[in-house]
């Protein structure tokens, strides 16, 4: 076998030659396996390689190849950024790389800010030159130290914190050594840091107590209060807050301790607490004294009405006496004088009465139509006397067997229409009443809770706008003047209020001086039963045209509802002459219902025309009570129909009723055909006895005698009678006690 030399010798020469490549190739992975960014440099300041790392930073920020790519002059960059911008960061660097080249450095470190992306970053830039290299080669290794820096700064920022903050902090050990401490703990404690720094924490505890958290137990923050004593044996009130610090297997390696002085808060606190107590003082003494006044003025109520009643009727048994004219007289204004004062004392009483809160509410059914026509009733003969007309209006669609607190409702019914009375010298008080509700009345179940809005309108003299809200309240009325003028105490607004309010309710007032004002309220009630507690008849008297006269606008329009409802063809006019033509038009007997503010009797050709085109007994008059004295009025007319004004549904019924059967039923028995009662009187006042007796015996009743409630129930087992009067206050047994044990004998 023989050998070429040939062949041999040029093996020996790419030995060396590949030997090289594999060595660059190594360098290269090397530095490209490095997360620093690396690019080697020749004596120039020329790049002659960089890794991978330079490369990438380079691309992702959009850096010129000609700037920082292989090839490119670093040195010269820089030296050309020290005469641009940033002059002194490029003119320090120049100077480091050209240090380092020269050898006049061996390594060159800078803290550079730069950009990664668009936020700021932060590199340390190391100049290094490989040591007898010829060629001399530099390497320029960048490393992103960004976190690092934000690290140090948050550290000092933290430090800062804990250095200038007011509030004692400290750590120590799980043992309880304590390991730093702030100029707060040394302002707090007294201890300097070198004094306290390796020092046991019990050194703050006063003395024989203990701390008062376990630490082996505290798993995260807690705060408490606790007391420390400082360097001068003062014990300070302390807020602490404890915090575990965990090492990062999750081991508590110590506790962070902030403590703040409550000295100040604490005695805030006491100070506080003393003013709440005699708060709490004054108010209960404030209270009791309202609670004595209101149950002295309660308790008073019995002694006070009882000498009142007896003047009262005694008066009314003068009345009935022989009298001269000027006795009689003098025997009206002392009747008016007595009832007056009489209101006045009731309107303490019952405002005392809310305000010591012995006022109770109790629901009970009630029949609202009867309801609010007996009320008025009972009120328009006062507004009768002053010329007033009183107008009743109820929603015909409303249910009439409801579910409320009867007692209440009448009394602030009362108030407010004898209020629009005593305010209104001419015109009239329109009471009406509807459902407050956005379900339609007819929908209405049994069961249905909904809102009862009753408005009281008077034609007065009306409230200026800046005294309205003055009304409402205790003793007041919108103008002094008017308490002389109209008197009064300005109680029974605010009571109206107390009760509207005590309902569930609520109460307001629409007013305009000299034009009058409409008092509104709403008050929940429960329906009980739809419909009415009477019906309409089924006879022909729903054909028969009904012919209603009346100037009264309001009132038109309600008895136009209620015919409408009733299904009975009607027409409303405000004339009389207006009534006669329509009727001209009509063939069938019709009926007038007419009221007496139209009937006027000095146009006799119109009266005689009435009498011509209406039969006489067809014609119901509506007209106040008061005018029934005075029926020879509508004699011209041959009326014999009166309907008293303020009327319910039931008695425009009654009327109309009369019509179909042809009979002529009386509104009441006569007083002579009332059956005499035997009652029993039970009062401890003799002079209300004797009052009493004389106005019962004179009705035609017999009456006995109970001196108290013991001899009421002895009374009622010896003879039954038919009705039973009980004075409330009395001696041996009162009337309230009596009549729960006469209830146990029903």
């Amino acid at each position: 076998m023989s050998i070429n030399p040939k062949f041999n010798q040029n093996d020996e020469i790419k030995q060396p030659q590949r030997l090289l490549v594999d060595s660059e190739r190594f360098a290269q992975e090397t530095i490209n396996a490095l997360t620093a960014h690396i690019a080697v440099l020749d004596e120039k300041g020329i790049i002659l390689t960089v890794n991978e790392a330079w490369q990438k930073f380079a691309i992702d920020n959009e850096e010129a190849p000609e700037r920082f790519g292989v090839g490119s002059n670093y040195l010269s960059v820089w030296r050309n950024t020290s005469k641009t911008t940033d002059n002194l960061r490029g003119e320090l660097l120049t100077r480091g790389i050209e240090s380092v080249i020269k050898g006049e450095l061996p390594v060159y470190e800078m803290l550079h800010p730069s950009y990664c992306g668009k936020e700021k970053c932060w590199f340390n830039l190391r100049i290094s030159r490989f040591s007898g290299q010829i060629p001399i080669r530099v390497v320029v290794a960048r490393e992103n130290v960004t976190q690092q820096i934000l690290a140090t700064e948050k550290q000092a920022f933290l430090a800062s914190i804990v250095t200038s903050s007011k509030d004692a902090i400290m750590s120590q050990t799980t043992d309880g050594i304590i390991t730093s401490w702030n100029k707060g703990a040394e302002n707090l404690f007294g201890y300097t840091p070198e004094e306290a720094i390796g020092q046991s924490s019990n050194i703050l505890l006063p003395d024989s107590n203990k701390p008062e958290i376990d630490l082996s137990k505290v798993k995260s923050a807690v705060t408490y209060e606790c007391y420390r004593k400082t360097k001068d044996n003062r014990l300070i009130p302390l807020s602490l807050t404890l915090s575990p610090i965990y090492s990062l297997s999750g081991n508590i390696i110590s506790f962070s301790k902030v403590a703040r002085d409550i000295s100040e808060h604490k005695t805030q606190i006491i100070q506080l607490e003393q003013i709440q107590e005699q708060l709490s003082k004054a108010k209960e003494m404030a209270e009791n004294a309202s609670h004595a006044k209101g149950e002295f003025l309660a308790n008073m109520s019995h002694e006070i009405r009882t000498p009142m009643n007896a003047v009262i009727g005694l008066t009314d048994l003068l009345s009935e006496t022989q009298l001269s004219q000027e006795q009689r007289f003098y025997l009206n204004n002392l009747s008016s004088s007595a009832n007056m004062l009489l209101e006045i004392i009731n309107d303490i009483l019952d405002f005392s009465k809310i305000e010591a809160g012995k006022l109770r509410l109790q629901e009970a059914p009630l029949e609202l139509r009867s309801f609010q026509g007996d009320i008025l009733k009972a009120l328009a003969e006062r507004a009768h006397k002053k010329g007033l007309e009183l107008i009743n209006i109820v929603d015909p669609y409303l249910p009439d067997k409801l579910m409320a607190v009867p007692i209440r409702l009448q009394q602030v019914m009362v108030n407010l229409v004898s209020n629009a009375i005593k305010f209104t010298d001419q015109g009239s008080v329109t009471v009406s009443v509807t459902s407050w509700q956005q379900v339609p009345v007819s929908m209405l179940r049994a069961e249905h809770i909904f809102y009862l809005h009753f408005s009281i309108q008077d034609t007065g003299i009306g409230i200026a706008e800046d005294k309205q809200q003055l009304i409402f309240a205790p003793f007041e009325q919108a103008d002094s003047s008017n308490t002389r003028r109209y008197g009064g105490t300005g109680l029974g607004l605010a009571i109206s209020h107390r009760l509207v309010k005590l309902m569930q309710g609520k109460i307001w007032l629409e007013s305009l001086p000299n034009q009058g004002s409409t008092f509104h309220f709403i008050v929940p009630c429960k329906v009980v039963e739809k419909g009415v507690s009477f019906s309409f008849p089924t006879n022909n008297l729903q054909k028969r045209p009904v012919f209603i006269v009346t100037k009264n606008v309001a009132h038109g329009d309600f008895l136009s509802a209620l015919f409408k409802q009733w299904e009975t063809p009607h027409s409303l006019t405000s004339d009389l002459e207006t009534a006669i033509n329509l009727k001209l038009s009509k063939t069938q007997t019709n009926i007038l219902l007419l009221d007496h503010q139209i009937a006027d009797f000095s146009d006799i050709s119109l009266i005689n025309k009435a009498k011509e085109v209406f039969l006489p007994q067809h014609i119901i008059l509506m007209a106040p009570f008061t005018h029934w004295k005075n029926a020879f009025r509508y004699k011209p007319l041959g009326i014999n129909k009166l309907l008293g004004k303020p009327f319910k549904e039931e008695e425009l019924l009654d009327r109309l009723q009369q019509f179909a059967t042809i009979q002529m039923a009386p509104l009441k028995l006569p007083e002579d055909q009332i059956k005499p009662l035997n009652i029993l009187l039970t009062e401890d006042d003799e002079m209300n006895q004797m009052v009493f007796v004389r106005q019962l015996t004179k009705k035609g009743h017999r009456v006995k005698l109970a001196n108290n409630g013991l001899e009421a129930l002895k009374a009622i087992q010896e003879e039954d009678f038919d009705l039973i009067l009980m004075d409330l206050q009395m001696p041996v047994m009162d009337g309230l006690e009596a009549t729960e044990n006469i209830r146990k004998f029903e």
